[in-house]
């Protein structure tokens, strides 16, 4: 069950970096050549990402992948004590 949190936390990640610099859905399956809704299935955390797609995703976004994973190691643990 820990790994469905994680890959919710990456792709809320994703999807607000995404609109922050102004991208669409469109704009990243163009560049890493797969369709909108495996973008799309990344950002709602309902498939698996590859740290290789993690990676070229990030790199399209020009984030740190080092500072991404750290504020996604954050994030998945914030609410291990809530009820």
């Amino acid at each position: 069950m820990e790994d469905v949190k994680i890959y919710r936390v990456i792709g809320q990640m994703m999807r607000d970096a995404r609109t922050f610099r102004g991208m669409t859905l469109d704009q990243i399956a163009n560049k890493m050549n797969v369709t909108i809704k495996t973008i799309q299935r990344y950002e709602l955390g309902e498939r698996k990402i590859t740290i290789g797609t993690l990676v070229e995703i990030i790199e399209i976004l020009g984030l740190d992948y080092s500072s991404f994973m750290n504020e996604v190691y954050k994030r998945s643990q914030g609410d291990k004590n809530e009820p």
